[in-house]
């Protein structure tokens, strides 16, 4: 799959929300994709779930012969939020050298994850996140520095999505566990408390960047907002 307004092939796909009834979402689950492993650095791929059974990116992985770790917590006690501390907790075990955190429902890979790992070595930053043309929490007054300064990204991939990302183990740990001390209660509204996405966004933007950035040209992160922009490798438009 390419990206026309971008002229990248990203080779992870992710369909929050709404977009998961995209036929092209439909698509992507459905085919087994076939990729070698490459060379690169010590990684691991972690995703978070309260389901017994095997989630989409689970069996993304399997088709493609990688390994997986499964964050799991009950679901009478789940909330999103819950996936900043057992980052922490899995960042502070882990010899890799990197982590990339996948979501589990809503992400498929085209390409074996170590490929994610290649790709990133060519970016100067320590943690890169997923990215958006679509801004989520809307107006939301605690994360007006951060809205301000996305907006002068001149791409229209310029939102940070939470859902998918890759870093340095290092900073993965160091980043998150700032994440982790977000006055939420007090910061946000009931609504807002219980995502991640709120007090990554705050966290990272304006403060930590450049160490941290969003995958603004989708070279490996595809948010399936813009799948309106995406071709087939052979030219034709997905449905």
């Amino acid at each position: 799959m390419k990206n026309v307004r971008t002229n990248s092939e990203p080779i992870v796909y992710h369909a929050p929300g709404k977009t998961r009834r995209l036929p092209l979402w439909g698509e992507l689950v459905r085919t087994k994709f076939v990729s070698e492993a490459v060379e690169v650095p010590s990684y691991d791929v972690i995703t978070w779930s309260t389901d017994h059974n095997k989630s989409v990116v689970e069996k993304s992985l399997d088709s493609l012969g990688a390994e997986i770790n499964v964050l799991k917590k009950d679901q009478e006690s789940w909330s999103n939020i819950d996936k900043v501390f057992m980052t922490i907790d899995f960042a502070r075990q882990s010899t890799a050298e990197y982590i990339i955190g996948l979501d589990a429902f809503d992400v498929v890979l085209t390409e074996h994850p170590s490929h994610i790992v290649k790709r990133f070595l060519d970016f100067d930053c320590e943690l890169l996140f997923n990215a958006s043309n679509g801004t989520w929490p809307k107006r939301c007054k605690p994360l007006h520095d951060c809205d301000v300064f996305e907006a002068k990204f001149k791409t229209k991939y310029q939102h940070l999505n939470a859902g998918c990302w890759i870093g340095k183990r290092e900073y993965v740990l160091e980043f998150f566990e700032k994440v982790a001390t977000v006055e939420r209660d007090v910061i946000f509204a009931t609504r807002y408390r219980g995502t991640e996405q709120t007090s990554v966004k705050l966290a990272a933007f304006p403060d930590e960047y450049p160490r941290v950035d969003i995958d603004k040209e989708c070279n490996i992160f595809q948010h399936m907002r813009g799948y309106k922009d995406l071709i087939h490798n052979d030219g034709t438009y997905p449905a």
